[in-house]
């Protein structure tokens, strides 16, 4: 009955917005309406985007004076919708909440002509939208086409932590405080303690055989063998590219490197020792999460990058799980786990050829941008969802709070628009308010387990764990310019790396997964010889050359 009622709900909106359209009833006097698709904008929480129903968007028509006559489909539902749109020609003067990537922007923009250049309108002279390009100067890249020409009004998600993923670990620290262990730094330490696991009862069950040194789920191998990688080089991975970076502008693989068969070799070295679980690279999900909870607990480190994916956030077992810190490499360097700094950017809306005043979808999106509109698409009123912060409060980075979040309450029906925010600053997420950010600190600090129960009660414990950690990482992070920026191809190129990437991603990981478990040698030159003359045969060194044209 649920699934029939939103269908026909999804439907009802759909038809709404493309055919009736005009002003809603009860919107009031406005100069003219704009039609918008919401990309996933249907939820438990959002049936309704008309004035009269939803009370975001009827603070946002009176703020601005421009109707809004908008449809939205499921999450589910939006790709298809949104296809059709597309491809019929029937589609709105905006589309909203779809992050298009910059060949899209050249498809949609450049060649079909459907979202229309921005350039000649200046979205720059609007001082929100160029405080947030000014504030993570990486936009003005992902916004434009290969033609230079901007196509998308920029999306930015401030988050340190979601920055440092790429090759983070964790540790179950009381196997470390509760033996009276030192901590260890190296890569080496390291794998001493894994030894020192296998070998003794770190759970103290009576059995010194129960124990697990190390575990990952198969989805996190990538994850953990950069995580290994960076004890050996600035090994780089991003979405798009693992074991791919820039070294003064020359594309690199670093996959072929000397450094990563080194790191290929101490990983295989550990799995001979027993010191990493045989089924890491099959494990499932539900596997992962059954010896996350095991009673004892089992399992020293984790080579993942988010522990709340297997353990419940707040759970005294996932509050003693603590981020790996960088560990320093063979070689005396440390290199942070840190992803490209184009992780959390991109395009939140773009504005297409039926749209008769795009200056007027400017300003709209321009309208959003404040700290308070941000709040209000996305978490709900002020005074209901978050408030301003209490007097003497100490936000989770421990400085004076913007702001502090209602627990326990949830946008009332119809309240917000978006799941995710328009344009986020580091800051403003940062801003938030701590709740006994004393016993946080101390337990940070010192891992006092005086504050443990506490803390399975605090709200704010994720955010400022992951804040403080990530921030001790930045000294260590790789500069941006290592990281292969986004660009747009030509079409042939596009198609032929796909092409490429039909394989290559499948070889890759088989082969990597192969030499750790000894199935391939990684002391033979002959094996290693032919890995990279399969990378050869499969295009990776065709790949890297097409990317080279792109990198001036």
């Amino acid at each position: 009955m649920k699934k029939g009622f939103l269908i026909l709900l999804c439907i009802m909106v759909c038809f709404s917005a493309f055919g009736g359209g005009g002003q809603q009833s009860g919107q009031g006097p406005a100069r003219e309406t704009l039609s918008m698709f919401i990309n996933g904008g249907i939820t438990p929480t959002r049936t309704s985007f008309t004035y009269n129903d939803n009370t975001f968007v009827k603070r946002l028509v009176d703020d601005t004076g421009i109707n809004l006559d908008i449809s939205a489909m499921t999450a589910a539902d939006s790709a298809a919708r949104l296809n059709v749109m597309l491809n019929s020609g029937d589609y709105p003067d905006i589309i909203f909440e779809r992050n298009f990537s910059i060949a899209e922007l050249d498809y949609f923009g450049t060649q079909q002509g459907i979202f229309i250049p921005l350039e000649k309108y200046n979205i720059r002279q609007h001082k929100q939208i160029d405080d947030l390009i000014k504030a993570f100067p990486a936009l003005d890249t992902v916004i434009r086409g290969t033609n230079g020409q901007v196509y998308g009004l920029p999306y930015a998600n401030g988050c340190l932590h979601c920055t440092y993923r790429s090759g983070r670990a964790a540790f179950y620290m009381p196997f470390i405080r509760d033996n009276n262990l030192k901590m260890f730094e190296t890569y080496d330490e390291m794998a001493d303690y894994l030894r020192w696991v296998r070998d003794n009862d770190a759970n103290r069950n009576g059995d010194r055989t129960d124990e697990i040194p190390m575990m990952w789920r198969a989805s996190d191998t990538r994850n953990a063998i950069a995580f290994f990688a960076k004890g050996f080089m600035p090994f780089k991975m991003s979405e798009s590219y693992f074991g791919m970076g820039l070294n003064n502008r020359r594309v690199v693989e670093q996959y072929r490197e000397p450094e990563f068969r080194d790191t290929l070799r101490f990983i295989a070295q550990l799995y001979r020792e027993n010191l990493i679980a045989p089924d890491s690279f099959t494990m499932t999900n539900d596997e992962g999460r059954a010896l996350g909870y095991s009673n004892p607990n089992r399992v020293a480190v984790y080579g993942m990058t988010q522990m709340n994916a297997m353990m419940t956030t707040n759970d005294a077992r996932w509050i003693e799980t603590m981020i790996m810190p960088v560990l320093r490499g063979r070689g005396g360097n440390r290199y942070a786990p840190n992803y490209s700094p184009w992780q959390n950017l991109g395009v939140k809306m773009v504005v297409t050829d039926k749209c008769k005043n795009p200056e007027a979808a400017i300003r709209v999106y321009e309208a959003m941008l404040s700290l308070e509109m941000n709040q209000l698409s996305t978490i709900g009123h002020k005074g209901e969802t978050w408030d301003d912060p209490d007097p003497g409060s100490l936000s989770i980075s421990n400085g004076p709070p913007l702001w502090k979040q209602i627990t326990g309450v949830v946008a009332p029906l119809n309240t917000t628009i978006i799941s995710t925010y328009v344009g986020w600053y580091n800051e403003w997420r940062y801003g938030i308010q701590g709740f006994e950010m004393d016993k946080i600190n101390a337990w940070l600090a010192n891992w006092d387990p005086a504050v443990l129960d506490s803390l399975t009660r605090n709200g704010s414990y994720n955010e400022a764990h992951n804040y403080i950690e990530s921030l001790k990482m930045t000294p260590y992070a790789m500069p941006d310019s290592d990281f292969i920026p986004p660009f747009g191809m030509s079409e042939s190129d596009n198609s032929r790396i796909a092409d490429i990437m039909v394989n290559f991603n499948r070889y890759l990981d088989t082969a990597m997964v192969e030499f750790i478990t000894g199935v391939r040698n990684i002391n033979n030159d002959a094996d290693w010889n032919t890995f990279n003359n399969e990378l050869d045969r499969l295009g990776a060194t065709e790949r890297a050359n097409i990317i080279q044209k792109y990198m001036r």
